[in-house]
């Protein structure tokens, strides 16, 4: 299992990609424009905007609850990779990582940056990696109408349903005591990994306004195309460690397959590389979203700095519903599914387990051990994954003086044991304070709905934004993910009519 978990992190790493994680800092806000789109894609319609141009924007996202990197953060791992500048010295022990179990500890290794493991929670161990690149894409608005083309390149890898023994096994290996003559069951393990390119195409309209409300709907339709999937859904698998070398899987029910093109191009180290360039799959996803404003403001103060009745901005709440990525992409090129129901092995000598020629490998392993044949039995050349569907609700509220309070709740929607991208749940309020040409926002992020992380993003002139929803991995004391993201933009905002300037700071 460790061999595959390593695999298919490789697989997804290799791409220069993005996956869109939900940017609180920036998504609701007044401002955000575009930049809204993939979270309700109603937002833009009455945007304060004529017309917002993406340059380019990335988001690159990684979290998870069952192991980090103690005693640092991104700033001090900036600060020694400085001072190892040379390819030598980037091998020295200041810039080792260790994982920090009993074994290493017994035989004497020690370094300076440690992967410690979250022993302390019963909660099953989950970890979620993004990345998004968002290249040109257009928004305008045209009466009550507003229209975007949008273009991404995205990655998603998710990996959830790790129980706390299994997790426990995968972090200290055979030799931890207290797993071994223990019976563990591992249910509901998913493992997905996509990476794939998406255009879209966005309208929408205000469909009921006056002077309390107003009313507007929005949906986004996109082309997608496959580069490399891989999922390893694992229904159930009974385990049981006899002694320091060995592995007894009394039970294994795996689904599995990939769609990759491994053209073995080898360096002098005899490394697999994968290539990235070779479409494998093409589908479709949909994101719609409803945005319902409350439009009378009951106190002058309420009134944010570009606001007036004309152009449609000032609110005293809104609230919004949307789903989102709900798509799939069907591989048929260099696909291949694989099928062990039912299996069992006593896995003699588990601890010298090595595993080459990529995926091809794990399906010789696999075979010889579960189905005692050399040569893997493959059901299918074909099979479809999953985008990460999710439904969204928004609230926001105008305190007043140019400040407002946003809360969102993300919920991944299921794919019933089918491969496909497991989203995480997440649960932001966000405080922000919005100015024409200048923003602030603060995001509290309840991770999974039970971690909770600090964010920050800054909105310049409307041109840059940058920000991040896990402030910690960069100026705290601990490393278990991280999130940052920024959009480079040109943009031209609506024009106040006159009698509506003194509205305006």
């Amino acid at each position: 299992m460790k061999r595959i978990i390593l695999i298919l992190s490789v697989v997804s790493l290799y791409f220069p990609n993005l996956f869109a994680q939900e940017r609180f800092g920036i998504s609701n806000s007044m401002y955000a424009g575009i930049s809204s789109d993939w979270l309700n894609p109603s937002s833009i319609a009455a945007s304060p905007y004529r017309m917002d141009f993406n340059i380019v924007a990335l988001h690159s996202y990684l979290d998870n609850n069952y192991m980090y990197l103690g005693k640092t953060n991104f700033l001090k791992l900036a600060a020694d990779a400085k001072k190892n500048a040379n390819l030598d010295s980037l091998q020295s022990s200041s810039m080792t990582f260790m994982v920090d179990n009993t074994w290493n500890r017994n035989h004497g290794e020690d370094t300076k940056y440690k992967l410690e493991d979250m022993p302390n929670n019963s909660f099953q161990k989950n970890c979620y990696y993004s990345l998004l690149i968002q290249g040109p894409s257009l928004m305008i608005n045209v009466k009550k109408w507003t229209f975007a083309v949008t273009s991404a390149f995205r990655t998603a890898v998710s990996a959830t349903g790790f129980d706390k023994d299994g997790a426990k096994l995968l972090f200290e290996g055979l030799t931890y005591t207290p797993l071994q003559q223990k019976d563990m069951v591992v249910s509901n393990l998913r493992i997905n990994s996509m990476a794939w390119n998406e255009i879209g195409a966005t309208a929408a309209k205000v469909i009921i306004k006056d002077q309390d409300k107003l009313i507007k709907v929005g949906v986004t339709l996109k082309h997608l195309t496959g580069y490399a999937a891989a999922f390893y859904n694992c229904k159930e698998m009974d385990l049981y460690v006899p002694n320091d070398t060995d592995l007894y899987v009394k039970k294994l029910d795996l689904k599995y397959g990939y769609g990759v093109n491994e053209k073995k191009l080898t360096d002098s180290t005899g490394t697999y590389f994968n290539n990235a360039l070779d479409s494998h799959g093409g589908g479709i996803s949909m994101d719609f979203g409803i945005t319902y404003e409350r439009k009378k403001v009951v106190k002058t103060y309420q009134c944010a700095n570009f606001c007036n009745k004309t152009l449609e901005l000032q609110y005293l709440w809104k609230a919004g519903l949307s789903l989102i990525d709900i798509g799939y992409v069907h591989f048929n090129d260099y696909a291949q599914t694989f099928d062990i129901s039912d299996k069992s092995d006593y896995w003699w000598n588990f601890n010298k387990l090595q595993v080459k020629n990529g995926l091809a490998g794990i399906d010789t392993t696999l075979s010889e051990h579960f189905v005692n044949s050399p040569i893997p039995i493959v059901l299918g050349n074909k099979f479809t994954m999953l985008t990460p569907w999710a439904l969204s609700a928004q609230f926001t509220y105008n305190i007043g003086y140019n400040f407002f309070v946003n809360a969102t709740w993300v919920q991944r929607l299921p794919h019933f044991g089918l491969p496909g991208i497991d989203r995480v749940n997440s649960l932001s309020v966000t405080p922000m304070y919005e100015i024409r040409r200048i923003g602030v926002a603060m995001p509290i992020v309840m991770y999974n709905y039970v971690w909770p992380r600090v964010g920050l993003a800054v909105r310049l002139n409307n041109f840059l934004v940058i920000g991040t929803d896990k402030l910690g991995a960069i100026i705290g004391n601990r490393i278990s993910g991280e999130d940052i993201y920024f959009a480079l933009k040109f943009n031209l905002l609506k024009k106040c009519p006159k009698e509506s300037k003194s509205l305006i700071n």
